[in-house]
């Protein structure tokens, strides 16, 4: 009790700050909840059980092989949500031998020393496999932040781990000969157990009429078994002789073992050929040419955003090894705001998977130019994706093996100068994306008129030099933005706008607006200024959960 009482208090120490950061994220999030409905449908089915013991039962490992296990279309695909590598179980035939031996049938995984791990492994289990077992609603109604996570097979990673601890010391017992013996009757029903296994899934392959893809997989895997019955036969006199020499006999086995039937599959290890685009020194040719179309000289206050639709899974995350600033990456969490306003899902590896919004109706609109999103780079012409476009909306200016390449001319800056403003709903242009007259380039959109007091006077005319503005820093939590102007106003970073982001006026602190629905804005007096914005997640959630607790209690 006293470890493990310190342990607890060290490790809620530890983990207090990230766990406040990610409440208060994820409450802001686009899932700040995950519907049970949604939840059940990442459940382990208990079918994929089966892959514990013969693990190519289904075709995940063969490429001759359609996957047919479940979350595949023979097995309702509507009622799960899971990729084929997530229905994996299989940790080699020795261990899951001695598990389903003496371990549950003769009760040794019960013994007190490891009888923890066995719980935990038997907890796991449960959560895995979700809505199909009544233990699962219990956990998402009563546990605190189940209902935060989508995919209760997730946790076979945590089983996995579990599975082995157990595996290992389960051959720790029978190579000191420490096993219990039990009678002829006893062996018999552990030789059941495991012909029982093997038999269901013959049942199943011949139920989806599949048995001509998986007779191979289960004689594969009858043949493992009985290896790993003739090592554990080999392995206690070994052991009296040389210690070494049996741990490396039993650490041969399942390495040859998990080698051959969990290795590289379509699933978890394709050529890296297939990825060359994540080489920071890749030479694909669209690559190349959007970074040479988005070189900027120093202190330019533009940094135009691309966006990569239709191209393949990886190419949505390539531009953060590439140093250039992508729409929409792959990202299943994202602020709330950026979803309702741009339309972003998971990802947009394929070209039906880019949704647009009210706010955001196509790549020829206002708030398209306000991100400076001045490049969309296509698996397929872009009028299949954006069916608005007209003739002259965009300029296709390349045509590369991947795909099209097109330039949007009327992208705004990354930051600029607006001496005027005026007032928005925000919610409501979210809603029904209809803008107010106005030109962004000149005035900004504020929700805010709190302190009004301090801001330039709404509609003031621009001034008659307009402005000058050099973004002189730019790196993920810190830019900083130099502007001379003969006239009060804003200066506005178009990047999103969230509590966390503190902003400073010559050093000065100054409070950081909410502009034009998504941005950044901070209000600068005539002349020559230095504004400096910085990310300060502690300190931004500290006074968000304070400001929280503030308005609860009023």
């Amino acid at each position: 009790v006293g470890p493990l009482g310190a342990g607890a208090v060290v490790g809620a120490v530890v983990v207090c700050i990230p766990v406040l950061l990610t409440y208060l994220f994820v409450s802001s999030s686009s899932r700040p909840d995950v519907p049970f409905v949604e939840a059940a449908r990442g459940s382990l089915h208990p079918a994929s059980l089966l892959t514990a013991v013969v693990g190519d039962l289904y075709g995940a490992l063969d490429p001759h092989v359609h996957y047919w296990g479940p979350s595949s279309f023979a097995w309702k695909p509507n009622q799960l949500w899971l990729a084929q590598n997530m229905s994996q179980l299989y940790f080699g035939a020795l261990p899951i031998l001695l598990i389903l031996t003496i371990g549950i049938a003769r009760g040794m995984l019960w013994t007190r020393e490891i009888r923890a791990f066995a719980l935990a492994a038997v907890v796991f289990l449960l959560y895995a496999l979700g809505a199909f077992t009544p233990v699962f609603r219990a956990m998402y109604e009563v546990l605190p932040g189940v209902n935060l996570f989508r995919r209760p097979a997730d946790a076979t990673f945590l089983l996995g781990g579990m599975l082995a601890i157990l595996g290992g010391y389960l051959v720790h017992r029978w190579v000191s000969g420490a096993v219990p013996l039990v009678s002829p009757r006893q062996r018999l029903i552990e030789a059941a157990v495991i012909i029982a296994a093997f038999g269901v899934a013959i049942a199943v392959a011949v139920g989806e009429a599949r048995f001509a893809e998986a007779w191979q997989p289960i004689i594969k895997a009858a043949g493992w078994t009985v290896s790993a019955l003739f090592c554990l036969r080999l392995l206690e006199p070994l052991a009296r002789r040389n210690t070494a020499l049996c741990v490396s006999a039993a650490a041969a086995l399942v390495t040859a073992d998990l080698a051959a039937n969990n290795g590289p599959n379509e699933s978890t290890a394709l050529p890296v050929g297939n990825y060359d685009i994540l080489n920071r020194n890749c030479r694909n040719e669209t690559i190349r040419l959007l970074k040479n179309l988005l070189r900027e000289p120093a202190e330019s206050p533009r940094r135009d955003r691309v966006e990569l639709v239709g191209l393949g899974f990886e190419w949505p995350n390539a531009p953060l090894v590439h140093g250039f600033d992508h729409m929409l990456g792959y990202n299943p969490l994202r602020l709330d705001v950026i979803t309702d306003a741009v339309g972003a899902g998971d990802t947009i590896a394929l070209p039906d998977q880019r949704e647009f919004t009210p706010l955001f109706p196509s790549y020829r609109s206002m708030l398209a130019d306000m991100l400076g999103l001045r490049l969309i780079a296509t698996g397929v012409p872009i009028q299949q994706i954006d069916r608005r476009l007209g003739p002259g909306d965009l300029r296709l200016i390349a045509r590369t093996k991947d795909g099209y390449i097109y330039e949007n001319a009327r992208a705004m800056p990354r930051t600029l100068f607006v001496s005027s403003w005026q007032r928005a709903d925000f919610a409501a242009l979210v809603r029904t994306g209809q803008w107010p007259a106005f030109d962004p380039g000149k005035t900004v959109l504020l929700e805010d008129e709190a302190d009004a007091s301090a801001l330039p006077p709404a509609g003031q005319a621009p001034a008659e030099r307009p402005a000058r503005v050099r973004m002189t820093h730019y790196e993920n939590t810190v830019v900083e933005i130099e502007v001379v102007s003969d006239r009060a106003g804003f200066v506005i970073l178009n990047d999103v706008w969230h509590p966390w982001w503190r902003a400073a006026v010559d050093g000065k602190e100054s409070p950081i607006l909410k502009a034009n629905v998504l941005f950044r804005a901070v209000v600068v007096p005539a002349g020559r200024h230095t504004v400096r914005f910085e990310f300060k997640p502690l300190t931004g959630a500290i006074a968000e959960l304070a400001d929280r607790v503030l308005r609860a209690n009023e």
